[in-house]
């Protein structure tokens, strides 16, 4: 997968916001990528320690790196710098907390592919230890029929939900942006619009993307006020019926992102069940998915609005 232009193969963007521990890491793990025909985007998001030295550091000694200082915005206005500069004809996104294994970029694919999935493992920094978990047995190309089952199976995993471990292609993205108003599940809201216009995917088995784990719970890191939570789950909503329309899956995935929402929002609902099953709009996307839920969950639900409220 060489372009033998002046653009490079990858753009690869990497927003970065204190993170002196892992950047190094990061980076190198890039830098010494068996495939070389990149450029590494380094986006500073207003860092107060001493990641922007980092960056600028390693941008001196290698001039495929290139360094976007700016004021703190957040992750999803740092990736949408990356992407306004990026001149690649794929586009790859790493985090500055994670790193990808040597011959991570060593795949060579049509160039009707659309999307590249690549193979992820999971880093537990708090017992040191690495497992996969995202493994494919082959690297295989997806259209179709198969395409449609595929995205039906996987769309609530985190196969679709972050942007990282995949190759996106910088024509079909065009002016699609992170939503930056979104502060949770902005990936997803990227990936899966994407998602809604791709004709074939490949699944490679090469190296893997290594995710850190977090070591505070979802429901404490992330934990959002009510308003934007059904401000999220509206953005969601409407990408994920893009997806629904042109593959004609299942509404159900979409249940994971309410359960997932359920649990980060718990601070403001858990003594007062019912600001989230008494709010009109949380109750109109479980509407949505109802037709395909099994009867226990829609007797666990009609518990949750009436005996709960």
């Amino acid at each position: 997968m060489i372009y033998m232009n002046s653009s490079p193969g990858i753009s690869i963007i990497v927003p970065v916001y204190n993170a002196e521990t892992t950047l190094q890491k990061c980076i190198d793990s890039i830098i010494n990528q068996k495939y070389k025909d990149y450029e590494l985007i380094l986006v500073d998001d207003g860092s107060t320690d001493n990641s922007k030295s980092i960056c600028d550091s390693y941008a001196q000694k290698d001039d495929r790196i290139l360094v976007i200082h700016q004021e703190n915005k957040g992750v999803s206005a740092a990736r949408n710098a990356g992407l306004d500069i990026a001149k690649g004809h794929w586009i790859s996104f790493v985090d500055s907390d994670d790193y990808i294994e040597p011959n991570f970029y060593q795949c060579d694919f049509n160039d009707d592919v659309d999307l590249i999935l690549f193979c992820i493992k999971d880093l537990d920094v708090a017992n040191n230890s690495v497992r996969q978990s995202v493994n494919y047995s082959q690297s295989i190309q997806i259209e179709g029929s198969a395409l449609k089952s595929f995205i039906d199976k996987y769309i609530d995993t985190i196969i679709f939900r972050a942007p990282w471990a995949k190759l996106f292609k910088k024509e079909l993205i065009g002016s699609l942006r992170f939503c930056e108003d979104m502060k949770v599940a902005e990936d997803a809201f990227f990936v899966l619009d994407y998602l809604s216009h791709v004709h074939k995917i490949a699944q490679i088995r090469s190296g893997s993307y290594v995710f850190r784990m977090p070591l505070q719970s979802a429901a404490c890191k992330y934990a959002t006020p009510l308003n934007k939570v059904i401000f999220s789950l509206n953005n969601l909503l409407s990408v994920y019926k893009k997806v629904e329309n042109r593959f004609h899956i299942r509404r159900y995935g979409f249940y994971s992102y309410l359960g997932y929402f359920k649990m980060i929002s718990s601070a403001e609902w858990k003594h007062e069940p019912s600001k989230w099953y008494g709010n009109k709009e949380i109750k109109s996307f479980y509407r949505y998915i109802w037709k395909d839920l099994s009867f226990k969950q829609r007797i666990r639900l009609l518990i949750g609005f009436i005996v709960r409220r």
